[in-house]
């Protein structure tokens, strides 16, 4: 089973572009409500006029820092989608939600989504992963994901969490894929959720050293997916990486 790459941020054009040029399988978009809206930013909550103040104030910085171009106006989501239809061939997409707190938008820009990339020949599933137990619980009981090619990723924040509290959470929230950052994830935890006949994911893995602490393990049996800025790096750099398609 191969490994599939998730490019991280793809919330600008140029991230998409790139992302495409190293063929990852999927690109990762963060959503962060403004008003009645979604717009792709990776960060603070845009609801408030200090809030937006502020975030120029640091797309200004970065600018400055030569870091990355101004980002005035975030893209839309349905901008997102017409520019992954656009780019890539087979788009899949996952979705990071980050301040998305009204479940019925949600589900209709999924279902949006669903029929926007539905001419594509794909088996991809739309995945959104996010810590918002209660929104996902609702959106798992909303949006009716089975039926709309929609599965559903806990991200899991803290270190020392047991396979106990994982089932929990998945209970709650009818989540199909247990999503770990470089400090939450372990081979023996991962292995147990595969048992369970859940897939997992890991982020955000920029480093091939990170990986080499598990060379003497396949990493294909215990992960699903890995989440990067870097593909070139991951895809081409350890030998035992060839499990990464």
């Amino acid at each position: 089973m191969n490994i599939k790459t998730v490019g991280h941020r793809a919330n600008t054009l140029r991230r998409m572009k790139y992302y495409k040029k190293h063929r990852v399988d999927y690109i990762e978009i963060d959503l962060t409500q403004v008003e009645n809206k979604v717009v792709l930013y990776h960060g603070e909550d845009l609801t408030s006029s200090v809030s937006r103040k502020e975030w120029i104030l640091k797309q200004l910085l970065s600018k400055l820092q030569g870091r990355d171009r101004l980002l005035f106006k975030p893209m839309s989501f349905q901008q997102a989608l017409d520019n992954a239809d656009r780019i890539f061939e087979n788009p899949g997409v996952w979705i990071d939600l980050k301040n998305v707190r009204n479940a019925n938008l949600m589900c209709l820009l999924l279902k949006n989504a669903v029929e926007k990339l539905k001419n594509h020949v794909t088996n991809k599933p739309i995945i959104v992963s996010g810590n918002n137990i209660s929104l996902m619980r609702e959106l798992n009981q909303t949006c009716t994901t089975r039926k709309t090619n929609v599965k559903l990723a806990i991200n899991i924040l803290y270190t020392n969490t047991g396979i106990n509290f994982i089932t929990n959470l998945l209970e709650l929230t009818g989540a199909q894929i247990v999503s770990f950052n470089t400090d939450t994830f372990n081979n023996d935890l991962a292995r147990m959720i595969k048992e369970l006949g859940l897939k997992t994911a890991l982020w955000t893995v920029n480093s091939p050293s990170y990986l080499a602490r598990y060379r003497n393990n396949d990493l294909s049996e215990i992960l699903d997916y890995v989440i990067t800025d870097r593909p070139d790096l991951l895809k081409k750099s350890l030998p035992y990486m060839h499990t990464i398609k």
